[in-house]
């Protein structure tokens, strides 16, 4: 866990002694400790079990510890904190774009919409009727938006399933129509100029890769924690702005995104990893050149 972000979550956490009330016992387990163990499961996605093999907190402790900040509503006052800090007091306009979002919300969702793969799932103030439920809006909206110059600031969106190119259960050429059908409907927006639409996935589609990530004993040069970043994964950049086109070999990960946000419209970095990632900017020149 960075810094910064411990410092956000630190006050918001219950008090305790470090010690039993009663004297003797073994000494409590640092909140820091178990913050970092939680964080870890939280990323990750793994079982909590599997903490045991990273020497991070056991896993009995960090799940106890875990529930009890739930049960107090630390994460929702942590979430809170983080609006206030980077929408409130920033002025960012965003919206979460979602494929069959309407329908589910209206208890009638899709067979392959994803309750998993939305993010703010259960923080409170994004619930329905809370002022945080309009940033989460369906893909439809997106659509029209682009089509009267309306989108905010920085939009998120996530396809329905069927058209998300996952292997298995969704069609790679419907998946890539309607990729095709979300950049034209940018690219033929009153915003198209001032506009960078960046395309990424979570997986990257094989087993093997012949450029080890940083950090793991390669001479790839870049970022690199506990948490990654692990096997490269497709990103393309496109505006209408791009005079060419090009590869970049700029090392990036994920947070790169969000480091190009945080750059562009001067915001502070959310945790150390997008503090010192690359941003997007040397691919954005090399489509800028003429």
């Amino acid at each position: 866990m960075s810094d910064e972000l411990w410092a956000v979550l630190a006050p918001v956490l219950p008090k305790h002694r470090n010690t039993h009330r009663f004297g003797g016992g073994k000494p409590r387990t640092p909140d820091r400790q178990c913050a970092d163990a939680i964080f870890y499961v939280l990323r990750t996605g793994c079982q909590w079990g599997a903490l045991d093999a990273t020497e991070l907190c056991p896993h009995s402790t960090a799940h106890d510890r875990f529930q009890a900040w739930v049960a107090a509503g630390v994460f929702r006052k942590l979430w809170k904190a983080g609006v206030e800090q980077f929408e409130e007091l920033k002025g960012i306009d965003w919206n979460w774009y979602s494929g069959g979002w309407n329908d589910a919300a209206a208890g009638t969702p899709g067979k392959l919409f994803q309750f998993h793969h939305q993010p703010l799932n259960y923080w409170a103030d994004y619930g329905p009727g809370k002022p945080g439920r309009t940033h989460l809006q369906d893909e439809e909206n997106f659509f029209a938006a682009a089509k009267k110059g309306k989108l905010p600031t920085v939009s998120f969106v996530k396809p329905y399933g069927a058209e998300n190119e996952h292997p298995g259960y969704a069609s790679e050429p419907d998946g890539s129509d309607h990729l095709v059908k979300l950049i034209k409907a940018v690219l033929n927006s009153p915003q198209a100029d001032d506009t960078l639409i960046v395309v990424t996935y979570d997986e990257f589609g094989g087993q093997w890769d012949h450029v080890a990530p940083p950090g793991q004993g390669g001479t790839t040069k870049g970022v690199s924690d506990k948490f990654g970043p692990g096997t490269r994964i497709p990103a393309l950049l496109v505006s209408s702005a791009f005079r060419r086109s090009g590869v970049d070999h700029t090392v990036y990960d994920t947070t790169s995104i969000l480091a190009t946000i945080e750059h562009g419209l001067r915001l502070d970095p959310l945790s150390s990893r997008d503090a010192q990632v690359a941003d997007l900017s040397p691919a954005v020149r090399i489509g800028s050149r003429h």
